[in-house]
C-alpha cells in the first residue's frame, strides 16, 4: 500500500524494476478513485534503484505542489498533480523501454506491462 499526502512531495519505493526488460525504461502510474473511478495518469520522477540494482524503485511525484520550471500545479508529465480527493485509490504501474511519454495529458499508449498494482490512501 501506498500513502501520499496532499499538499507535499511523495516518494514511493515500489518493486518495479523485477518486471523490467531493457534500457532506459520509463514508467506512468495510474492513479483509479475507489468511490467515483475518476482516473488520473502522471509521469513520476524516477530515482535510482532502491536496495540494488535488481530490488526495488524509488519514485517522487508532487500533490498540490506548484513545478516552478512551468509554473503548473497540473504537470502530469513531471510528476505534479493538483491535489487528489482524499480517501481509497487503487494504482497501477505500467513501463515501457524507449522513449518517455512528453505530451499532457498523460496517456499509457505503448506502455503495456504492467508492473504492480495496489492501494493507495490520499490523505
Amino acid at each position: 500500500m501506498i500513502e501520499a499526502r496532499n499538499n507535499r512531495p511523495n516518494t514511493v519505493i515500489v518493486t518495479t524494476q523485477e518486471k523490467v526488460v531493457g534500457t532506459p525504461t520509463y514508467y506512468v502510474f495510474k492513479f483509479i478513485n475507489k468511490l467515483t473511478n475518476d482516473e488520473i495518469l502522471f509521469i513520476p520522477e524516477g530515482l535510482l534503484p532502491y536496495g540494488g540494482p535488481d530490488r526495488y524503485n524509488a519514485f517522487d511525484f508532487n500533490l498540490g505542489l506548484e513545478n516552478f520550471d512551468t509554473g503548473l500545479t497540473d504537470d502530469p508529465v513531471n510528476g505534479y498533480l493538483p491535489n487528489l480527493e482524499e480517501g481509497q485509490w487503487n494504482y497501477e504501474i505500467y513501463s515501457e523501454y524507449g522513449t518517455a511519454p512528453t505530451t499532457n495529458p498523460v496517456t499509457l499508449g505503448s506502455f503495456t506491462r504492467l508492473c504492480e498494482s495496489g492501494r493507495v490512501i490520499i490523505k
